[in-house]
């Protein structure tokens, strides 16, 4: 009998983390030979896959941020297309078990409708807020004493 595969969909707006958390899962700096690519502005452009090195069987799948025009060219924030998205990438969703939904500051539309229909799927979906700690330190340096 073949070892079962975890497919684990990484998916949300550019520069809400998902490189880092794959990386970090991994064991991985960004600058080590087959890490994710890491940036502020959108690095992914179709799914990419991650096996863990230590358990091949868990891989994560990274897809494009979910706040950018899908154009083979010039991807830049301009209008979603859901429908797109679905057809280009729906596929590749329907082969993850689970689905992880990055945001690093308010959770948009485009995460929430992705994250729908990965649950209309049948996937289980978990939102991971991250940077959290980037919006503390903010919020302290923010404090005023009068």
């Amino acid at each position: 009998m073949g070892q079962a595969y975890v497919r684990i969909g990484i998916v949300g707006s550019s520069g809400a983390g998902k490189s880092t958390f794959i990386n970090s899962f991994r064991g991985l700096e960004a600058s080590d030979p087959g890490a994710a690519d890491v940036g502020t502005t959108e690095t992914t452009r179709e799914t990419a896959e991650y096996p863990h090195p230590e358990h091949d069987h868990v891989i994560l799948v990274d897809f494009p941020g979910a706040l950018f025009k899908l154009q083979e060219e010039n991807w830049h924030p301009v209008t979603f297309n859901m429908e797109e998205y679905r057809v280009r990438f729906g596929g590749k969703m329907k082969e993850c078990n689970v689905f992880l939904v990055f945001t690093s500051e308010r959770v948009h539309d485009n995460a929430v409708w992705i994250a729908k229909v990965a649950k209309d799927m049948g996937k289980k979906v978990l939102f991971v807020r991250s940077k959290f700690d980037r919006d503390l330190e903010d919020k302290q340096r923010d404090k005023r004493s009068y």
